[in-house]
């Protein structure tokens, strides 16, 4: 669930991903259950949301007349949001691809215009 921020209200699905921690780890502010909790939720964000504001608030829809550059309908090289999950999980490696990007030194919201 999303609110209009893009931010998710929820951790059931980030916690989906977690190992199971016993309830002592979580009550520690400073344990490495929270520190986990906490780095993954860039990867459960409506980045589409998140982008579609920011696109709004720099005017991008006056920067092709502007500046004479135009933004592709599909982006061919590299994915709009490489760094997105793109397994579901339950899928074979989304546990992998998870663990990958969460150990990853990316914001996990960077995205190709």
């Amino acid at each position: 669930m999303t609110g209009a921020d893009g931010m998710i209200h929820g951790a059931d699905k980030m916690m989906q991903y977690s190992p199971t921690p016993n309830l002592s780890a979580m009550m520690d502010f400073q344990g490495a259950a929270i520190y986990r909790i906490h780095d993954s939720q860039p990867l459960f964000y409506d980045v589409e949301g998140l982008f579609e504001v920011y696109r709004q608030d720099y005017n991008f829809d006056n920067i092709p007349s502007e500046l004479q550059v135009y933004e592709k309908e599909r982006n061919n090289i590299v994915d709009k949001w490489p760094l997105r999950l793109k397994l579901q999980l339950g899928q074979e490696g989304a546990q992998e691809e998870f663990d990958v990007m969460l150990g990853s030194h990316f914001s996990r919201v960077e995205r190709y215009v």
